[in-house]
């Protein structure tokens, strides 16, 4: 490797400066001192060493010829030694000069040995040299006639040769190359040279420095390996360097470098014949037993070139003490310790950039401002070798924005070996990631890619070996890992291996349906977050699992465990740390029979999501229900109550539980906890009523068994006093149950009060218990009284109301019951025919409908169901609007109307004859057109028709 000019320059002073120093010592020191005691006996010694390397044979060397032989350490060694000896202001002069001089040392060193360059060596050599001559004209004369030539005449340092110097600084054998960074320093990488060392030092047989390419990786390892042969406890005998290094960037073009080594037994052969080879024996033979007899430092520079099966071998047989470094831009995987390489700092790539730009006198970039420079530097991945190219194409007289717009050469030589040796799946996988924005997750992946988890942790781990994406973990166990793809490998595939057209396409068909999920999720955002039909999404790479899962759920209560189990194994493979997954599964094995794998699945969720209140809610509900253990639904159910103090979910489940811990004041103090019941869904305050109910009659009971009898009667009076106060509407069946089972408790009562005086009042409750009950026989005339004014419009003839009316209660968000005075009708959305919405419906509402037939587990159920005011009729016998879907997403759509404007449905607005998921793009359909109350417009008894 040639020379650079700056390691040339400060040669031709340093020698120069040693010159004028032995004349120093000559002319100076040496009169004033007796010549035996010139030199002191190690420095004698050492002169004497290297006089007889260069002279065999030949006579003792007097003093004057050992002087010759000193180097600039042992010259300012010898000065220390007897400058008391020198005139005042001589010793003066030159005591003002040692510590200067002595730093100058270690660059000798460097330069002579050919050690890596610090980036401020050529300045403080330099700057050394002109200080000196300034100070004095005649002491430094060999020193002021280089600086002349080397200001006359730029190429003069080019004429010069560094000779071979005896390096006896190491013992360690060697072949190590000169660092390609002489001109510049080796700038940054601080914390990465100290870790890779640490490795070297260290148990690990195999290191590798990984990253893309020009980022340094070859310059990192020769500065390391340049320390340890500077490092006294290093330990090893040898460093032997290979490298496989097949090309070189120019400023046009990718040069091939004639006569490279291009195979792994091409590397083995290079290191073994430096180390000695045994004719009869395979190379690689020879290299493990010299590895196993020696302590070696193997470095195969460039191995992503040569890397096969030879090279696995080596690494498998590398025996304890010796190690092999590789920098790479693939990794081996499990092989090695890796380091990886990333692109320099903000900081680090801006003041390389004014390094490079003032050593190849491009003086305008190095005086740019920050800005500009850190625009700059951002435009080149704050890539060193970008950085270099750029400054030296800009003074060869290229145009900076081209350069930075263009950099097709760079990026083939970077990447083009990487991409060629990835498979399919990875390249897939990168293009993927280079066609979306934003980092992603498997589940996203796996979504735009079609490919199952297994393929897609495959590809991202020869991605990640690969050092083109990067990891961005989780904030917690419960956050997926995310993928990002490295900007340098992002222009590449943009440069060379965009997506075909179709691939386009279909990525954009699935952003679209991402969209969609992301628009149907966030229109749940405002849900009750206790229902266990709502999937909770955490952030946006939730959406697709949470579909997933919403699909599953839906299984669930269609009974169609297998389908649901499917989904939610799909959901965990896709994202296994979603609380949801887990939830969701213990739903499944709940409904199967498997309550003590749904208790496992549930302690996992909540193992994920530690602060989800709803989660502890459900959980408690099951320990409660399934597994009857009540204690530890209490103690899920008070963590929750912290979590949620205002839920009411919570406090309702709560207090059932306290009641059968027989807790009847704090499950009393939960249930008037509880703010605004009436503002509750209507299923909410009948379980509220129930459970007031139910901690009242509850408690008769156990006073009773205490033999507490006139709190038992109170509490008696109390139930009676809460139903009678209460809306009809909100009791049902279940209420009318509990009440009739609290009967035997009366026998108790009534015995213990015969003849007493609280005997009538027993019997009043007795009374009330029975059927029918008073204040149930007033609320049924009431309402047929409302059924009757509402068909008539007076209140002639009030005696019974029609069979076929009746009023809502209990409606749910696809049913709702129908409540006549004497019986109860179930009835599905698809059965409402009224111009309202079914989700706008209200309970009490009075209602007209037909009788259907009797459905198991519901009872008699109604169909045609309408308000009064809004007698049923075809819709062909109604104003309605038509035309034909325009678009649609999971649960809405639009439809391109006749008249030429665009009408919004919900799925939930299709007639019962009209199933959402059947329709599909360009089908007519007409419908009723309806009014939210803030004014947008929507289409109701959406309905498919095969008329124009």
């Amino acid at each position: 490797m040639a020379t650079t000019i700056q390691r040339l320059t400060m040669y031709a002073l340093i020698s120069a400066l040693e010159r004028d120093l032995r004349d120093f010592l000559g002319l100076h020191v040496a009169p004033l001192v007796d010549p035996e005691h010139l030199l002191s006996p190690t420095l004698k010694q050492k002169s004497e060493d290297r006089h007889k390397k260069d002279n065999q044979g030949a006579a003792a060397p007097d003093v004057e010829e050992l002087i010759e032989y000193l180097d600039l350490a042992d010259e300012i060694q010898a000065i220390r030694a007897h400058d008391q000896k020198l005139d005042s202001v001589t010793s003066s002069y030159i005591k003002k000069y040692y510590l200067g001089l002595e730093g100058i040392i270690p660059v000798r060193n460097r330069v002579m040995h050919s050690r890596p360059l610090e980036f401020d060596d050529l300045p403080r050599v330099s700057d050394l040299a002109a200080e000196l001559v300034k100070s004095h004209r005649a002491l430094w004369a060999n020193l002021r006639t280089t600086r002349k030539e080397l200001d006359r005449d730029p190429d003069f340092a080019a004429t010069l040769t560094i000779p071979d110097t005896l390096d006896d600084t190491t013992r360690i054998l060697h072949n190590l190359p000169q660092s390609e960074f002489d001109d510049t320093g080796f700038v940054g990488r601080e914390r990465e040279l100290n870790e890779l060392k640490r490795a070297l030092s260290g148990s690990y047989p195999i290191v590798t420095v990984v990253g893309e390419g020009g980022l340094g990786k070859t310059a990192l390892a020769l500065k390391a390996c340049y320390d340890l042969l500077d490092d006294s406890e290093s330990g090893l005998d040898a460093i032997v360097w290979t490298t496989a290094k097949a090309t070189k960037l120019t400023l046009n073009e990718i040069e091939v470098i004639e006569g490279a080594i291009s195979s792994s037994l091409g590397i083995i052969e290079s290191a073994t014949s430096l180390l000695g080879r045994q004719s009869e024996t395979l190379a690689i033979d020879d290299l493990i037993t010299h590895l196993k007899n020696n302590r070696i430092l193997l470095v195969i520079d460039n191995l992503e070139t040569v890397v096969d099966q030879n090279i696995r071998s080596l690494v498998r047989q590398v025996p304890s003490g010796s190690k092999i470094l590789f920098t790479t831009r693939i990794g081996l995987g499990a092989f090695d310790f890796p380091i990886p390489l990333s692109p320099l700092n903000k900081r680090d790539a801006a003041f390389y950039f004014r390094r490079t730009a003032r050593v190849w006198s491009v003086l305008d970039l190095a005086s740019s401002s920050n800005q500009t420079v850190e625009d700059y530097c951002e435009k080149l991945q704050n890539n060193p070798l970008f950085i270099k190219w750029f400054i030296q194409s800009v003074r060869a007289g290229h145009r900076p924005a081209v350069l930075t717009n263009e950099p097709k050469v760079l990026l083939q030589f970077c990447l083009q070996n990487v991409f060629t040796s990835l498979s399919e799946d990875a390249r897939k996988v990168a293009s993927t990631l280079a066609s979306i924005r934003g980092a992603q997750t498997v589940a996203s992946l796996a979504f735009f890619t079609d490919l199952d988890s297994l393929s897609i942790q495959g590809a991202l781990t020869i991605l990640i070996t690969s050092n083109l994406i990067s990891t961005e973990r989780g904030r917690s166990s419960e956050d997926e890992d995310r993928y990002v793809l490295s900007p340098l490998a992002r222009l590449y595939i943009q440069q060379f291996i965009r997506p075909r057209i179709e691939e386009q396409r279909l990525l954009i068909t699935k952003q679209n349906e991402l969209r969609s999920a992301q628009e149907e999720f966030s229109a749940r955002a405002g849900a009750d977050v206790f229902d266990m039909k709502n999937v909770y999404v955490r952030d946006k790479d939730d959406y697709i699992v949470a579909k997933i899962l919403t699909r599953a759920i839906e299984q669930i209560f269609r009974r169609d465990l297998e389908t649901a189990e499917a989904q939610i194994d799909k959901a965990a493979d896709l994202s296994p740390n979603y609380f949801e997954v887990h939830r969701v599964r213990a739903m499944s094995l709940d409904a199967g029979g498997d309550v003590f794998g749904a208790e496992t699945a549930y302690e996992r969720a909540i193992s994920l999501a530690t602060s989800r209140a709803a989660l502890r809610l459900w959980f408690a509900q099951f320990l409660s229900r399934q597994l009857g253990d009540q204690d530890r639904a209490l103690q899920q159910l008070l963590r929750a109550e912290e979590l949620a103090p205002n839920s009411a979910f919570v406090q309702l489940e709560c207090a059932r539980v306290l009641q059968y811990h027989r807790k009847f004041e704090e499950a009393d103090k939960r249930l008037k906890m509880i703010r605004d019941v009436e503002k509750l869904p209507a299923r909410t305050r009948r379980v509220h009523l129930d459970l007031t109910l139910q901690n009242f009659l509850r408690q008769a009971e156990f006073d009773a068994s205490l033999e507490r009898y006139v709190p038992a009667l109170e509490c008696f009076e109390s139930a009676k006093e809460v139903l009678d106060r209460s809306n009809p509407a909100l009791i049902d069946q279940v209420t009318l149950r509990h009440i009739h089972h609290a009967k035997r408790q009366l026998l108790t009562l009534k015995r213990a009060f015969r003849g007493a005086p609280e005997e009538s009042r027993v019997a009043a409750i007795e009374g009330w218990i029975s059927s029918p009950l008073p204040s149930k026989e007033k609320d049924a005339q009431e309402l047929s009284d409302e059924l009757s004014l509402a068909n008539s419009g007076s209140k002639e003839g009030l005696n019974e109301a029609p069979p076929n009316r009746g009023r809502l209660s209990q409606i749910h968000q696809n049913y709702a019951f129908i409540d006549t005075g004497g019986a109860r009708f179930f009835f599905h959305r698809g059965k409402w025919t009224g111009r309202l919405d079914f989700t706008s419906l209200k309970d009490g509402s009075i209602v007209e409908f037909d009788i259907g037939l009797v459905e198991a587990g519901k009872g008699p159920t109604a169909h045609n169901v309408r308000p009064i005011d809004d007698l049923p009729a075809q819709l062909d016998q109604q104003k309605t609007v038509k035309g034909a879907i325009k678009s649609l997403a999971n649960s809405y759509g639009f439809i391109k109307l006749d008249t030429g404007s665009d009408l919004f449905f919900h799925r939930t607005n299709c007639t019962a004859t009209t199933r959402f998921r059947a329709l599909a793009v360009g089908d007519r359909v007409r419908c009723v057109v309806g009014r939210h109350p803030d004014g947008r417009i929507f289409g109701l008894n959406v309905e498919r028709y095969s008329g124009l």
